[in-house]
């Protein structure tokens, strides 16, 4: 498992709050095609670590490359601060990935039904 030590995910985070407004560099880091993946000892390292229904990531650079990294949540939201960070590199896709759009549509008719009825 990839994990960063406190000082090695401010350093990640930091640089990515620079590089932010540097369109360039940005362009550089994201491929289209590549993906951040997260391995079955992460996602339960995040399942007992967070004490949140809701989870968060945050997104850093190391080595020059976009890493995501998990950050666990206390019971009110907040951000817990940990000694080890796990963390995914974007990298290219391995396979294809199938995405499914449906679309769902709802008619509604409405109609009066008057107490005066008129007879024509």
């Amino acid at each position: 498992m990839n994990t960063f030590n406190r000082e090695q995910y401010d350093v990640a985070i930091a640089d990515w709050t620079n590089c932010r407004g540097n369109y360039a560099a940005i362009k550089n880091l994201i491929l289209t095609n590549y993906v951040f993946n997260f391995d079955s000892e992460q996602i339960d390292w995040m399942k007992n670590a967070n004490k949140n229904t809701e989870f968060c990531t945050e997104i850093g650079i190391y080595q020059d490359q976009l890493v995501a990294i998990l950050c666990p949540l206390d019971p009110s939201g907040q951000k817990v601060v940990v000694d080890n960070y796990p963390y995914s590199v974007l990298s290219e896709l391995d396979r294809d990935l199938n995405l499914v759009e449906t679309e769902v549509y709802t008619v509604v008719k409405n109609a009066v039904l008057s107490r005066e009825t008129k007879n024509g």
